[in-house]
């Protein structure tokens, strides 16, 4: 099974609830549980922190249940806290690197448009 999907059912979500997380289409979601389509580094991130969220509010459920629910601890809070700002830091900079890799896709599209034209230049010399 794709691991997305895995995790989709897993954390008991439609399509268009994980879509609405993650900010992509259903459709988007369907291509990549179908392997057809590949889910960017950003959103396996969000995925990451979904999981996280959903494992911590789950333990949280079942110490409630078996009404041994208390404050965590201050190391635990902290703990929480951080590994929550490193996996946002995580997401910026992958968005930050995709963003820079648009750029030079299009800077090396424009470089090989200007190639072929000296080309062409040099070619009718």
């Amino acid at each position: 099974m794709n691991a997305v999907k895995d995790i989709r059912l897993r954390l008991n979500l439609t399509q268009v609830q994980l879509a609405g997380y993650l900010g992509i289409s259903r459709s988007l979601v369907n291509l990549i549980e179908l392997g057809m389509r590949e889910l960017e580094n950003s959103k396996w991130i969000r995925l990451v922190e979904l999981v996280t969220l959903h494992e911590h509010e789950g333990k949280a459920a079942k110490a409630k249940a078996f009404k041994k629910a208390k404050q965590p601890d201050e190391e635990t809070a902290r703990h929480a806290l951080k590994m929550l700002n490193h996996a946002r830091i995580c997401t910026h900079r992958a968005e930050l690197l995709e963003a820079k890799l648009d750029k030079m896709k299009n800077q090396y599209g424009q470089t090989i448009s200007w190639l072929q034209t000296v080309e062409l230049r040099l070619a009718n010399l």
